[in-house]
């Protein structure tokens, strides 16, 4: 429950998700630090999703990823502010991003190379099979600490070219033993 619906940072506004990421005062710093090509759209604090919509048709894939994580990390500077009392500066936020979407473009480099390779990676045969055609494959699985009476759980699910489409985890706590843990995460 939030006490207060205001802007934890700007204190002038309600806090929407397009105020947080996109418009509030303390956010518009690392868009204008970025020179993106979505720096001057508006946002209407209510319709964010219409916003977002309108760079995924308009912008290009590149755009849209750093796009996308430089939201996250403006949140992620948001969180600090408000529960640490820690700024991070526009640079910061936007390098960070520019990092991670190096990262994971370096990575998804990798996975297609060893994707059209012959189904080794390093010195082990990969036992992943692809879906046919027009269908995905879910896996999933859960590790459970007995100590902490914890849980874990995955998804994945790939498309038949092996793509991630989804992924989620999700922890819990209370559960009293293994194969609880399995049925928690097959749910």
């Amino acid at each position: 429950m939030v006490e207060d619906a205001l802007c934890p940072i700007y204190v002038r506004e309600v806090e929407t998700v397009g105020h947080a990421i996109w418009s509030c005062g303390a956010t518009s710093d690392v868009w204008a630090e970025g020179k993106s090509l979505a720096q001057k759209w508006c946002c209407n604090e209510e319709e964010f999703c219409v916003t977002w919509s309108r760079m995924v048709q308009q912008l290009n894939q590149r755009d849209i990823e750093l796009v996308a994580v430089t939201m996250r990390y403006i949140w992620l500077r948001r969180n600090k502010v408000v529960f640490k009392e820690q700024f991070t500066g526009p640079k910061r936020v936007l390098s960070k991003a520019m990092e991670d979407i190096e990262v994971y473009r370096e990575a998804q480099e990798i996975s297609c190379g060893q994707r059209r390779s012959s189904g080794v990676m390093g010195n082990r045969e990969v036992r992943w099979k692809k879906p046919g055609v027009d269908e995905v494959k879910v896996n999933w699985d859960a590790a459970f600490n007995l100590k902490t009476m914890k849980m874990g759980a995955g998804i994945v699910i790939r498309d038949e070219e092996g793509e991630v489409l989804v992924s989620l985890r999700m922890p819990k706590g209370n559960v009293c033993s293994p194969i609880v843990a399995e049925v928690h995460a097959l749910w």
